[in-house]
């Protein structure tokens, strides 16, 4: 296995075992290396997932990304940027859909 391949696995276990609230959480960590790693797991549940965005975006996330771009250090806000991305996409695609659908209806 790759380095690459092991760190992906490592996080991937690291996000199953904390869950989106404790990684919401850790993004208030006065460490920054705890605000790097939360931002991270939240990124990869984020990335490419509709389910877990919603999940983050509905458990009250996104602030603490935000807060994330304006003390942390760099790697942790690049992480936050990219995960925010993320959640924008998809929360911008469900609400242009379901104005479609909602006008379609109504025509």
């Amino acid at each position: 296995m790759s380095t690459i391949g092991a760190v992906g696995s490592v996080l991937d276990s690291l996000c199953a075992c904390l869950g989106v609230a404790s990684l919401i959480t850790a993004l208030a960590s006065p460490h920054g290396r705890a605000q790097t790693q939360a931002a991270n797991c939240l990124l990869c549940l984020v990335s490419n997932n509709p389910t877990t965005q919603r999940i983050v975006a509905t458990s009250n996330g996104v602030p603490p990304l935000i807060g994330i771009l304006r003390r942390a250090e760099p790697k942790a806000q690049e992480f936050a940027t990219q995960a925010l991305y993320h959640l924008a996409l998809t929360l911008t695609l469900t609400l242009t859909l379901t104005q479609a659908q909602e006008f379609a209806t109504q025509a």
